[in-house]
C-alpha cells in the first residue's frame, strides 16, 4: 500500500527474474507517471510484469512499457502487470476477500504498452492455462476499470496444440476475465499490434472473458 509517483521519470534495462518478477510484487496503492524502459525477463517464472506481479487494489495510471522486445517463457505474463485482483489459490487466497472489494476499487488507465511480445510456454496438460497480453494478463475481480489503454506491439505465441481444450489467450489490452456475473468495464482501449497463435482465444482488446465483462467503446 501507498503512493508512489513516478514524476515521469524512466527506469531504464530492468532485469526481472523468478526472484523479482516484477518492479513491484505486490500493489494495493497508487503508481503513476512512470516509464519501464527495455525490461529484460530472464528464466521461467508465472505471473510477472514489468511494473506489477500482482495488482490487488488501488490504481494505476500513466504507466508505460517500451523499448526491447520481450519473451515470456513463463504462464500468466503481461507486459505492464501479471495478475489483477486476488491473487491465485495457491498464493493462499479465499473467495471471503472479495467482501472488502468495493466498486472501482481497481482502476488501470492511460497505461500502455509498445513492446513486440513472444509467448513461448508450453502448455504441460489439459487443464493449464495461459494468458498474455500487453497491459494485464489476468484480471480476477469483482469490480475493475481498465480504461484509456493502448497496446501497439505484436503478440506471438510459439505454442502448437497439444490438447483438445487448450486454454489459452493472447489481446493487446487484456488476456483474461475469470469471473463471470460480475459486469465491469473496459472503456476507450485500444490495440494496434498483431496477434498471432496457432490456438486458444485471441483478440485485439480482449482475449476471453466469462459472461458479463463489459468493453464498451474499445477498438479492434
Amino acid at each position: 500500500e501507498g503512493t508512489y509517483l513516478g514524476g515521469g521519470h524512466k527506469i531504464m534495462n530492468l532485469t526481472l527474474s523468478a526472484a523479482n518478477p516484477a518492479l513491484f510484487r505486490y500493489s494495493k496503492g497508487h503508481i503513476s507517471d512512470l516509464t519501464i524502459e527495455n525490461p529484460v525477463f530472464e528464466g521461467t517464472f508465472n505471473c510477472g510484469g514489468a511494473l506489477a506481479t500482482y495488482v490487488m487494489g488501488g490504481t494505476i495510471d500513466n504507466c508505460h512499457v517500451t523499448g526491447n522486445d520481450l519473451v515470456f517463457s513463463g504462464k500468466d505474463c503481461g507486459a505492464l502487470i501479471g495478475w489483477v485482483g486476488l491473487v491465485p489459490p495457491s498464493m493462499g487466497t479465499t473467495p471471503s476477500a472479495f467482501d472488502n472489494f468495493k466498486a472501482d476499487s481497481i482502476r488501470i488507465s492511460n497505461c500502455s504498452n509498445r513492446c513486440h511480445i513472444t509467448s513461448t510456454y508450453q502448455q504441460s496438460n489439459a487443464n493449464d492455462q495461459n494468458s498474455v497480453a500487453g497491459v494485464v494478463a489476468v484480471i480476477n475481480a469483482r469490480h475493475y476499470v481498465v480504461t484509456r489503454c493502448f497496446n501497439t506491439g505484436d503478440i506471438t505465441s510459439t505454442y502448437r496444440p497439444k490438447f483438445q481444450n487448450d486454454e489459452l489467450c493472447f489481446a493487446g489490452v487484456v488476456g483474461r476475465g475469470l469471473l463471470p456475473n460480475y459486469p465491469s468495464e473496459i472503456p476507450y482501449c485500444y490495440n494496434r499490434g498483431d496477434i498471432t497463435a496457432h490456438c486458444g482465444y485471441l483478440g485485439g482488446v480482449a482475449g476471453f472473458f466469462n459472461d458479463e465483462a463489459g468493453i464498451s467503446t474499445s477498438t479492434r
